[in-house]
Formats: C-alpha cells, sequence, structure tokens
C-alpha cells in the first residue's frame, strides 16, 4: 500500500522518520515484538532501493492517489532499471547433474552380491558413494562403526534419520504393513503385508528401489503386484503367501530357499523352472497345491530338499 501518512512514523529500513504527507509504503507487520501493530513503512526511497517488485506491484495496481506520486511512469522505469540489477547480481544456482552408473560403486555391489557383509568393500563403497553425495555412504560408515546398541545419542538419530530418508515409500505406509531390517547402509530383510489395498500400482518402483539391491530375505504376504522385470541379485530366501504363483522376479541369481503357501499348479511350477534355469535350490517348502502329486514331482526336480506343509496358512520362515 502506498499512501501519504498523516502521522509520523519511523522507516524500518533506514530508522529515519518519514515526514507527515510525504509517500510512503506500507506492509503487514508480522513482528510480534511491536504491539497492535498492522503496518510497517518505508520511505519510498528505501523501499525503491529494497523492495522494488512491491512498489512496481502497488504502481501497476494503480490503488493510490495519483497525487501522491507525480510522475508514475518515470518511477516504473526506475523501478524496472533497480529490479533487473538485483536480478543480474543473483548468484546463478549450481546446474544439478544426473550421475550416472559409477563403474567404481557397480564393481563394489557386484563383490557384495556374493559378500554383504563384507566390511572392506563396503567401506571402499562408502567412500565412492559419499563422493557422490549419496547419503547411503554416511549411513554405510555409521552402521560399520555402531553396533545394534553402541553409539551416542546423536549418532543414533542420524542414523534413524537416514534411514528414514532412504527407505522405499511402501515401507512407511501402515496399510501396506511393511516391516524391514537392515543390514550396513542397506535393507537386508524385508516383510509385506497384504498390499491389496493397493493392488499392483504399489510396487513398480519399490522393488528396483536401491535401498533394496542387497537385500537377502523377502516375504511377502499378499499380491506382489508388479514385480516381473525385477530383479534381486543378492536374494537368499523369499517365502510367498495367499494368491496364487502367476509372477516372479525376472531374475534370482542367488535364491537358496523357497516357501510358497500360495497355490501352485503346473503353470506356476514351469514358470519357477523358467526362472531358475540351471541352477537348482537347496530347499523349497511347499503348501497348498492344485495338483500335488504332478507339481510335486516337477519341483523336486529343481532342489534338493522339498519340504510340503498343511498347518500354515502365512508366508513366514
Amino acid at each position: 500500500m502506498l499512501d501519504c501518512g498523516r502521522f509520523r512514523s519511523p522507516c524500518v529500513t533506514c530508522d529515519r522518520e518519514i515526514p507527515r504527507g510525504y509517500p510512503r509504503i506500507a506492509e503487514p507487520c508480522n513482528d510480534g515484538r511491536i504491539p497492535n501493530a498492522k503496518y510497517q513503512y518505508h520511505c519510498l526511497e528505501c523501499a525503491i532501493e529494497q523492495q522494488p517488485k512491491l512498489v512496481r506491484e502497488i504502481l501497476v495496481s494503480e490503488t493510490f492517489d495519483e497525487g501522491q506520486v507525480p510522475d508514475a511512469t518515470a518511477l516504473k522505469q526506475e523501478l524496472q532499471d533497480r529490479i533487473e540489477a538485483l536480478e543480474a547480481k543473483k548468484p546463478v544456482p549450481p546446474r544439478r547433474v544426473q550421475l550416472g552408473p559409477d563403474r567404481q560403486v557397480e564393481s563394489l555391489m557386484q563383490q557384495l552380491y556374493d559378500t554383504p557383509d563384507d566390511r572392506d568393500v563396503l567401506a571402499v563403497l562408502a567412500d565412492a558413494l559419499t563422493e557422490r553425495g549419496d547419503l547411503r555412504g554416511e549411513l554405510i560408515v555409521l552402521d560399520l562403526a555402531l553396533g545394534p546398541d553402541e553409539g551416542d545419542e546423536d549418532q543414533e538419530n542420524r542414523r534413524n534419520e537416514l534411514r528414514y530418508r532412504l527407505l522405499p515409500r511402501v515401507c512407511r505406509s501402515e496399510v501396506a504393513r511393511a516391516i524391514v531390517t537392515w543390514g550396513f547402509g542397506f535393507i537386508d530383510h524385508a516383510v509385506v503385508g497384504d498390499t491389496q489395498p493397493y493392488g499392483g500400482k504399489l510396487f513398480p518402483d519399490v522393488w528396483s528401489h536401491g535401498s533394496l539391491r542387497l537385500l537377502r530375505e523377502l516375504t511377502v504376504n499378499g499380491d506382489p503386484g508388479d514385480w516381473l522385470g525385477s530383479k534381486f541379485p543378492a536374494l537368499r530366501r523369499l517365502a510367498i503367501g495367499y494368491g496364487r504363483l502367476d509372477s516372479l522376479p525376472s531374475s534370482l541369481p542367488r535364491l537358496e530357499e523357497l516357501r510358497l503357501t500360495c497355490r501352485v499348479d503346473r503353470a506356476g511350477a514351469e514358470l519357477l523352472a523358467a526362472v531358475l534355469g540351471d541352477r537348482k535350490l537347496a530347499r523349497i517348502e511347499l503348501g497348498h497345491m492344485a495338483r500335488p502329486d504332478v507339481v510335486r514331482e516337477r519341483l523336486a526336480q529343481l532342489c534338493d530338499e522339498l519340504v510340503t506343509f498343511t498347518d500354515n496358512d502365512r508366508a513366514t520362515w
């Protein structure tokens, strides 16, 4: 607001008193230290210098008496020049660069797929990630330095903060009931509850989440959603409950044990065979089956030990 005050008032910018009848710029006062103050004032010169955009908005809106500003056109040009000068002084924000895959990081991850607890490799990975500005590097350092109940309160708080920031979104949802156990900088074990409220839309960007790259044990009690193209390079144990075995991740190169509470028919058995390729699992635990004799025979060819059970309707180890 631009007006010519009937009372003298101080300029909040230069602290000089604004004479009565002299043009001033009023803006709402949000300073709680000044009781009952609705506005604070700037003399016109200070407002042009410090807040030219505010003055220009007032002039453009024409919510003032023309007699208060004799040459509004010249003032608008002065304001425009001032705004351009201030914009020119603003530092140019750094351009965000999307980092592509790092060869060193990927090489280290390949080693960790086989030995996820190798502290020497993890330490080198932490340094490489930190150099790239990846928060996971700091988390790995804290996990290597702190035991389950060690470290001071600040370190524990920082570790918890980092873990929360690096969680897949589904793991923060009470509806999905996802529970995770952390290893060194990555989630080691995940239990995902009944995901039906979300259908298959919940998971496409979750199964490929960076925090799951060293996942070794996964239990899915519900519809896994769209995980057909997902890969679990470090997964050793997988349990699937409910529904029907009609989809599996595209790659399970290190899977050792599989527990299936869901219904498995011949098509499901062949699907598992296709995913495993020439590999054999150490153990398959099998619950409900559509054609037990046919399925049992086929699955027995895919593992060293086949166990059937009927007293448990949840996919738990």
